[in-house]
């Protein structure tokens, strides 16, 4: 609890020292909501149904782990600036209610998207399914609508356009899906399950169920002769460059090891829908056993 108290004075301290000094230079725009967003494809999606009406900073950068991030001062900074932090929630964010305290900002709001949704054990990757981003999508129509009525309906009409997107990458999504030979798959961690419940891919293991923990000899020999028996093509990984179990179990078995980016990167991946296309289209080609 001391070790708490220290942090939120830190970062409280930290605040005001930046504020005191790049106040002059960096106001918040008065014109505009100013949205702060735990992660790449949420400050995405904060920028497709704001528009001009909202300026969007991501907290966590591209690269970082949102589970181990830190706050920089200027980040702070524009937390107790903010008129609304939206978080993934569902434990993505461990350092939110200590970043939400220290900011000490009265006329914050926090939306936490993951909230009334059904978790698959707490495992916080939602946005990976486009079905729940669209429920995210009027989460945030929702909330920007009730800080600004005056572009509530600019909002609401930003936010039908984005889901009709997400419809079309739905469809497209089960369209190529439904060509592949095989939809068995290996994972490293569960970043993937909601994708797989939603397209009707079969996670025949996981490689470390707790991030950080590598299976032993005797489970790696385990999963060897598991993804022989199933026959699994492929082994999904988010790390480069590729993990050392990964690549024992492919050398192993001849399952091809893929990369998909769960957070974003450079483009066409600097959108959520780029990401997610781009991630579709790997996975397919590895399924399909092209290149």
């Amino acid at each position: 609890m001391l070790a708490r108290f220290r942090w939120i004075a830190f970062w409280a301290l930290a605040v005001w020292i930046g504020g005191c000094q790049a106040a002059a230079a960096t106001p918040p725009p008065a014109d505009r909501l100013v949205v702060v967003a735990s992660i790449a494809p949420l400050a995405d999606l904060v920028r497709q149904v704001g528009g001009d009406q909202v300026a969007v900073t991501q907290m966590v950068p591209l690269g970082s782990n949102p589970h181990t991030f830190e706050p920089t001062p200027a980040q702070m900074r524009a937390v107790s600036q903010a008129q609304l932090l939206v978080l993934n929630g569902a434990g993505l964010e461990p350092w939110a209610e200590d970043v939400i305290q220290a900011a000490e900002n009265p006329d914050l709001q926090v939306l936490v998207l993951a909230e009334g949704l059904p978790l698959l054990d707490r495992n916080p990757h939602l946005w990976l399914n486009p079905r729940y981003m669209m429920q995210f999508t009027d989460k945030v129509a929702a909330a920007l609508a009730d800080l600004d009525p005056e572009h509530a309906a600019d909002y609401r009409q930003r936010a039908a356009a984005y889901r009709a997107e997400l419809e079309r990458l739905d469809a497209d999504i089960r369209a190529a899906l439904a060509q592949v030979p095989s939809r068995k798959v290996v994972t490293l961690h569960a970043a993937w399950d909601y994708f797989a419940q939603e397209y009707g891919l079969e996670v025949v293991a996981v490689i470390e169920p707790t991030p950080g923990r590598e299976p032993s000899p005797a489970e790696v020999a385990a999963l060897v002769e598991l993804i022989r028996r199933e026959q699994v093509p492929v082994i999904i990984v988010e790390s480069q460059p590729t993990p050392p179990v990964a690549r024992v179990l492919a050398d192993e078995t001849g399952a091809r090891v893929v990369y998909l980016e769960p957070l974003g990167g450079p483009p066409p991946l600097d959108t959520y829908l780029g990401l997610m296309r781009a991630n579709v289209q790997t996975l397919v080609d590895a399924l399909r056993g092209g290149p």
